[in-house]
């Protein structure tokens, strides 16, 4: 954790880090997508973290078999440039080195081979660039060209099947689904590159810092618009409720007169408060509640079960949503007691509670691209904009106050909120990557490790521990 925080300050510090390794683990995966994890999230571009993991995961596969195939080669001493030796050997090298790779370690170092990644933060973009110290045969620079310049041409991913399924190497799919991966994501081929010259192959993908949307994704974006503008807004009565219970002359007594003339409220109100302390049915009365649960509480429980009417009467998945987010509200606040930290365990409930918002809008409206409120990626690519400032539009529009709008904005890269937001927003990033853990569907959940470090956590082993500590409270609560 150590080496990995003194690399993430180096790029802080310098707008360049880098990493270098014989063979790629999962020590070296979990420092490179942190790494790009903490950019995407300073610029806002956060939902790109599955696509970009996706195209490294390539481009360091491509370097690792590069330096494998001239091990095996000389191990066998053949000539790669050799056409006759190459396909002779070509075969066996897949069948054999490829699937044993790490059995090669020892070769692969005692040959000096090494692949370095590098990630600039340059003045128009984040640029990542994976090198390793073998360079190219011509045979192989001609048919990288080559796929390279027909995947720029490609409209989309069935025509990249037909002409590339069959390819020899294997490798010529995957380098062209991944540019048109980045192409759907808003990111033109162009900014994807190799160069193979003077001993060293390098292929570098460049992230802008502004993704242009085609004409049919600005259309989709316009219609989520749309649907934040069509939301309904708490009633009168409520939102007067809510700016008594938030006023600096708060009278209990008052409150309590106001809400006794809605029974149907008061329910509801009964029924958060119990919920979300973990009780089931102790509060039978509205004074008890009130009394125990204080004025932040109340402000909580009523935002909270008007929010749900108005998402229940208006989205039919709303059921999935509301399973999800009650977890992360039940871990946010959890994890605030049990690292003992001094913070509004109230407001931290309800940004749980909404922290999806932008997800469930998200998924109301293309319903058929997913299959599961935890993984929104291809959504949020199309839109270019990621589901917390979706939802913190949302929460503005309801009048929510400043530092809950935040939280619902800033959890996924919690470093950037407010200096006396951070320690909420930290708490809620970790809880929601732990719910996101839970589920397994993303191919990487990114953790900011100076949001780790920020509430108290030393490293990854703690927090498993918390984790399962939290999960069965959660079971044996609900």
């Amino acid at each position: 954790m150590a080496d990995l925080l003194e690399i993430t300050r180096a790029l802080k510090e310098t707008q360049h880090a880098e990493i270098s390794f014989v063979s790629f683990d999962s020590t070296h995966e979990e420092q490179i997508l942190t790494l790009v994890g903490l950019a995407l999230a300073d610029y806002e571009l956060d939902y790109l973290e599955n696509v970009i993991a996706t195209v490294l995961n390539e481009m360091i596969n491509n370097a690792s078999k590069a330096n494998l195939k001239r091990v095996y080669f000389n191990k066998f001493t053949k000539d790669i440039n050799n056409k006759e030796e190459y396909l002779n050997l070509i075969q066996s090298f897949k069948d054999d080195a490829v699937v044993r790779i790490k059995e090669y370690h020892y070769l692969l170092e005692q040959e000096g081979m090494k692949i370095c990644f590098q990630i600039d933060l340059l003045d128009d973009g984040i640029l990542l660039s994976i090198s390793n110290n073998v360079e190219m045969t011509e045979e192989e620079k001609i048919r990288s060209q080559v796929r390279l310049e027909n995947a720029s041409k490609l409209k989309n991913m069935s025509e990249a099947f037909d002409l590339f399924a069959s390819d020899e190497e294997g490798a010529g799919l995957g380098i062209v689904l991944n540019i048109q991966l980045m192409k759907n994501a808003g990111i033109d081929s162009e900014n994807f590159r190799i160069d193979s010259k003077d001993g060293t192959t390098t292929s570098q993908i460049k992230i802008p810092y502004k993704i242009k949307k085609s004409d049919n994704l600005e259309s989709i974006y316009n219609r989520v618009m749309k649907e934040i503008t069509g939301i309904p807004v708490f009633s009168n009565d409520i939102q007067d409720i809510i700016n008594r219970i938030q006023n600096d002359d708060y009278k209990e007594d008052e409150i309590i007169k106001i809400l006794e003339k809605d029974t149907g409220l008061v329910s509801e109100i009964l029924k958060e408060a119990n919920s979300s302390l973990g009780k089931q049915g102790q509060f039978d009365t509205l004074t008890l509640a009130i009394k125990e649960i204080g004025k932040d509480g109340l402000y909580q429980a009523i935002t909270s079960c008007s929010t749900r009417k108005i998402l229940q009467s208006r989205y039919s998945d709303f059921h999935k949503f509301w399973n999800i987010s009650k977890k992360c509200a039940f871990y946010a606040r959890g994890l605030a007691n049990i690292l003992n930290q001094n913070v509004s365990y109230e407001r931290l409930y309800l940004a749980g509670m909404f922290h999806n918002l932008g997800k469930l809008i998200i998924f109301s409206l293309e319903p058929e691209l997913s299959h599961s409120l935890i993984n929104t990626t291809i959504e949020e690519i199309e839109l270019g904009v990621s589901h917390a400032q979706i939802g913190s539009l949302v929460a503005e529009k309801w009048g929510y106050s400043f530092n809950l709008v935040s939280l619902i904005k800033n959890y996924t890269r919690p470093m950037t909120s407010p200096l006396e937001m951070k320690l909420e927003a930290s708490i809620l990033h970790v809880s929601d990557y732990m719910i996101r853990s839970e589920m397994k569907r993303d191919k990487f959940v990114f953790l900011d490790i100076f949001a780790l470090a920020h509430i108290g956590i030393k490293d990854r082993e703690e927090l498993a521990r918390i984790h399962e500590e939290l999960r069965f409270k959660f079971e044996q609560t609900f």
